[in-house]
């Protein structure tokens, strides 16, 4: 059996006419559509419901708007609100759309304007034009969480042409309001000299803003820093913290740092733990990692059994060493 190879760092509310959806739409939903548009609300709220919690999202949808304009039902925010947070988690465009509208006027729930802007954004994500509109008014208006949101899509460049001054000017925005998922892409604006001049000062500055804020990303570029200037109490510091949180390179690295004894104490009782948690998140490369260090009893008592169990999660996952690795033992 070999030692695997090396783990390196690695909508405006809708009208209240219901359009199908472009493709072919179900002979039920018709049924409900055409029902709803000849006044037959009754019949339609059945159809819609039946198909709802099924988890369909555009009965879900439909739903929503019946509760929300009181069409066949007394009017009732707060269901409205509940049926289009269920198509909006379905991936319905006009769902996320009307979510954000109630979030946004405090109907059916409080005024929350974070949330109205994580909806439009996920509407606008999803194609709807009037939710990118929405979404710049808040972030005009001076909302970090739609300053953000509105920085990512400048920056991704898929619903808005891509421009990533205009990313870093909302991002430094919002992260000047402490809002922490900015200041994590802010720093990186910085360290990758996107939209400004490359500044590893500010880049450092603003990933321990976030870091302190407990972004966990933010605390395993930052360790990645303090290791690269020398100072490696604080990075495995902010190493471990971020491992904690669940980081996957973050824990890798932990790892590895023990496992090679190179910054901290040599031990590879804690390496083998962090690659123990590591591999808990589905990675076949550290699956078929752990396999080897059971087979081997390395950091851990020595379990042919673990060992065949980790080597198959990472094969079913497409490891082919694994695949290997299962042949060695059976042979053995």
């Amino acid at each position: 059996m070999k030692k695997p190879s090396s783990i390196t760092r690695k909508v405006l509310l809708i009208t209240l006419t219901f359009s199908l959806l472009a493709s072919p739409a179900r002979a039920d939903f018709t049924e409900g559509v055409a029902a709803y548009k000849n006044g037959e609300y009754q019949k339609a709220i059945e159809i819609f419901k039946a198909m709802a919690t099924q988890g369909d999202a555009r009965a879900q949808f439909a739903l929503g708007l019946m509760y929300d304009n009181g069409n066949g039902v007394e009017q009732d925010k707060k269901k409205a609100l509940e049926w289009y947070k269920a198509g909006a988690e379905n991936g319905n465009h006009k769902a996320q759309f009307n979510l954000a509208v109630l979030f946004q006027n405090g109907e059916g729930t409080e005024v929350n304007e974070a949330m109205a802007a994580y909806w439009f954004k996920q509407s606008a994500d999803n194609g709807n034009k009037d939710a990118i509109t929405r979404l710049h008014t808040l972030a005009e208006k001076g909302i970090p969480a739609a300053q953000f949101h509105l920085g990512n899509l400048y920056r991704s460049g898929k619903r808005l042409p891509k421009n990533l001054e205009r990313a870093f000017s909302w991002y430094e925005k919002a992260a000047k309001q402490n809002y922490a998922r900015a200041q994590y892409n802010l720093a990186l604006c910085y360290e990758n000299g996107d939209g400004i001049p490359r500044d590893p000062e500010q880049a450092r500055e603003w990933y321990e803003k976030a870091a302190r804020a407990g972004i966990a990303r933010a605390q395993y570029n930052l360790a990645l820093i303090l290791i690269e200037q020398g100072e490696v109490e604080q990075a495995i510091d902010w190493l471990n913290k971020a491992a904690e949180q669940g980081n996957h390179k973050a824990q890798i690295m932990f790892a590895k740092l023990y496992e090679e004894g190179k910054v901290v104490a040599r031990d590879q009782k804690t390496a083998a733990h962090w690659y123990l948690r590591a591999a808990e998140s589905g990675d076949p490369v550290v699956q078929n990692y752990v396999g080897y260090l059971y087979a081997k009893g390395i950091g851990v008592e020595k379990d042919e059994d673990q060992a065949v169990s980790w080597f198959r999660k990472a094969a079913e996952n497409g490891n082919l060493e694994a695949k290997e690795n299962l042949k060695a033992l059976d042979k053995s």
